[in-house]
C-alpha cells in the first residue's frame, strides 16, 4: 500500500470531456504570457545593459554575459530572477578581468538587475563569477571540470542561453565549444 495512492480505478476521478482541451488551452495561454513578459523584460534589460555597461569601457569587450534560465527560454514570470554567466579570455592571450574590474562589472550588473525589476540575485550574488573561457574549453574531460562550475557553464552556453554583453563573443564561444566536442 502506497499511502493516499488511488488502489482501484473506481478511486480516480473520471475523465470529463472537454476538460484536456481546456487544460491544454489554458497552458497555451500561459505559455504565450510569459513569451510576452520574457520579451518585454530582454528589451528592458537591453537597453539597460547598453547604457549600464558604457561606464565600465573595455570590460564588457574583454568579457561576454549570457543569461540562462527562464529568461534564456522565453518563460520569465513576474518572480523570475535573473540567472547569469560571465566569461572572460576570450582569446589565450587576453588577461583575466582583475578584481576591481569583476566588482565593477558585478555592480554594474546589480544595477540592470535591479532597474530591470528582477529580484536580487540568489545568495547576495554567490552566483555571479567570472568563468575563463580558456578553462570552459580547456577543462573538457578534467576531473576539475565540474568543481570549478565549468561544466554547468558551458553546457547552459550551449543548450539554454542568450547573449546580454558581446554578442559576437557569445558566438564565437558556442562555436569553439561544439567544435572542441565535435
Amino acid at each position: 500500500m502506497c499511502g493516499d495512492m488511488p488502489t482501484s480505478p473506481a478511486s480516480v476521478a473520471p475523465w470529463v470531456p472537454g476538460t484536456l482541451a481546456d487544460d491544454v488551452g489554458s497552458a497555451r495561454s500561459e505559455i504565450q504570457r510569459r513569451r510576452q513578459l520574457t520579451q518585454l523584460k530582454w528589451a528592458k534589460l537591453s537597453v539597460l545593459a547598453s547604457t549600464h555597461f558604457g561606464p565600465i569601457g573595455s570590460i564588457s569587450d574583454r568579457a561576454c554575459i549570457y543569461v540562462t534560465g527562464s529568461m534564456a527560454r522565453d518563460e520569465a514570470t513576474g518572480d523570475s530572477d535573473l540567472d547569469l554567466f560571465v566569461i572572460d579570455r576570450l582569446k589565450a592571450d587576453d588577461e583575466k578581468l582583475d578584481y576591481v574590474e569583476t566588482a565593477r562589472l558585478v555592480a554594474q550588473l546589480d544595477k540592470a538587475r535591479e532597474d530591470a525589476e528582477f529580484r536580487d540575485f540568489s545568495r547576495g550574488g554567490h552566483f555571479v563569477r567570472t568563468q575563463s573561457f580558456q578553462d570552459l574549453v580547456g577543462l573538457i574531460g578534467d576531473p576539475k571540470d565540474d568543481a570549478k562550475n565549468a561544466f554547468t557553464a558551458r553546457i547552459l552556453l550551449l543548450v539554454n542561453s542568450k547573449p546580454l554583453i558581446n554578442h559576437a563573443a557569445y558566438r564565437e564561444a558556442r562555436n569553439v565549444i561544439l567544435d572542441r566536442y565535435w
